[in-house]
């Protein structure tokens, strides 16, 4: 009997080994050393990602340690150039610290603030230039309208297409190497005006370029002797010119006069002959001649067309008149006319 019960408790027993040995426990123990953060640079902040468990951080720049409960650290970089060697650990009360981590070796300094940021408005060549003081920087990044454009020098030309209609915002930061840091940008808000409410109805009339109801477009700025592509744009003072309907025209050449006599009418002295001749234009089919006293008042007018490719004609006036000049313009159906050319009377 005492046999029989010996084998059953050593079976048991042999039972109860084979099973802790079969079901070991499965469960891991918990970590003891915090993770090392791994670093990065962004325009003078070291950043990390978060150490879970970590209680705060020991910030090696230079081997001067800092402080942070943050998983940031601004390092204070100053304007001259300057080696950094930066280097991060996590930290526990509860838990071994970490190692640190990897070093950052760089060179930074604080770049200047741009100043003096303005624009040079020309609309008729649809320049639009910006300018700034010259920095200690090796370039530039200017932002208009969230596009960034890079330049080395310390201005920068634009067009009215840049722009967009209303307010424009416009900044300008130094750049350097990887490491300098850049400080706030330096701003400036320009307006590029509204469009003319009607631009409908352009067409050409007696020379002149006209859209809407009968509204003239001046066009002496314009070149002579070719086509030009004319956009009709409203122009304000320190603004930048709208948008426009976009219009072609070819522009007659100016005249060029070679005679324009005064002589004493034979037939009665009271009055003065205008002899004009030699006048020549070599894209026309009219020439229109206005004449002036010598006070701006107007005496008359004539329209003549070509003769053996030149242009004459006669005025008869008093002789109260001070000594006249004439003003004189070419033109051709379908074309802008010339610019005025001004020529004075001699006897």
């Amino acid at each position: 009997m005492k046999k029989r019960i010996l084998s059953i408790g050593i079976f048991l027993t042999s039972i109860l080994c084979f099973s802790a040995c079969s079901n070991p426990d499965t469960t891991p123990s918990s970590p003891t050393v915090l993770s090392t953060p791994v670093i990065r640079y962004d325009n003078g902040t070291i950043l990390w990602d978060e150490v879970k468990n970590a209680e705060k951080y020991e910030v090696s720049i230079n081997n001067e340690i800092f402080i942070t409960y943050n998983c940031y650290y601004n390092i204070p970089v100053t304007n001259d150039q300057l080696p950094y060697t930066v280097k991060v650990k996590s930290v526990s009360q509860t838990m071994t610290d970490s190692d640190f981590s990897q070093s950052l070796t760089f060179s930074a300094r604080l770049l200047k603030k741009i100043t003096n940021v303005s624009m040079n408005f020309n609309h008729n060549s649809d320049e639009y230039t910006l300018s700034w003081t010259r920095s200690d920087c090796e370039k530039y990044t200017i932002c208009i309208n969230q596009k960034k454009y890079i330049t080395e020098n310390n201005s920068l030309k634009t067009k009215s297409s840049d722009y967009v209609t209303g307010e424009n915002i416009i900044s300008v930061q130094p750049l350097g190497n990887t490491y300098d840091v850049i400080p706030e940008a330096s701003t400036l808000s320009v307006e590029k005006s509204q469009p003319f409410a009607d631009t409908s109805n352009i067409r050409i009339e007696d020379g002149c370029l006209i859209y809407g109801h009968n509204s003239i477009y001046s066009t002496n700025h314009l070149p002579s002797g070719k086509t030009n592509i004319i956009q009709i744009s409203n122009i304000e003072e320190n603004k930048i010119k709208s948008d426009g309907p976009i219009f072609s025209a070819y522009k007659v050449s100016p005249p060029k006069i070679t005679n324009a006599n005064l002589d004493l009418d034979r037939s009665d002295s009271s009055t003065w002959v205008i002899d004009i001749d030699g006048i020549a234009s070599s894209d026309c089919e009219w020439i229109r001649i206005e004449l002036f006293s010598s006070n701006d008042s107007f005496i008359g007018s004539d329209t003549c067309y070509k003769l053996n490719n030149e242009f004459g004609t006669a005025f008869v006036i008093n002789r109260q008149h001070s000594l006249p000049y004439i003003q004189v313009v070419a033109g051709k159906t379908g074309c802008l006319n010339s610019n005025i050319v001004t020529k004075s009377v001699s006897y």
